[in-house]
């Protein structure tokens, strides 16, 4: 005895497929559909694969910038310095370039005299 076989064909369904926006495409874009191609860097360019640039510390005497390098801080005393003071550090007054007061006395030939 044989038995007969039924086949059932389903009915293909084809997935849905929401209308697709075309690929915004730009230097930098996630896009896979996008193509890729080594960024263009010069000085300038907007390309966001570039590397930025950075502007060299502007380093000078009381610069705020971390960057900078900073002097160790100074273990010296400032100099004391008055009238006479032997400190190297300290100003000296220069060498007196005036002559001496005149010596007179009666008959003195000095024109300083009276």
């Amino acid at each position: 005895c044989t038995i007969p076989i039924y086949t059932r064909t389903l009915p293909v369904i084809q997935p849905t497929t929401s209308p697709t926006r075309p690929p915004q495409c730009y230097p930098g874009s996630p896009d896979p559909r996008c193509p890729t191609s080594p960024p263009q860097c010069y000085p300038g360019s907007n390309d966001p694969r570039c590397p930025k640039p950075t502007t060299p510390p502007q380093c000078y005497p009381g610069s705020f910038d971390p960057r900078c390098p900073r002097p160790p801080p100074s273990t010296t005393q400032p100099p004391n310095c008055f009238l006479g003071s032997t400190d190297p550090r300290c100003p000296r007054p220069p060498p007196s370039t005036t002559q001496p007061p005149p010596n007179c006395f009666l008959g003195s030939t000095d024109p300083r005299c009276p």
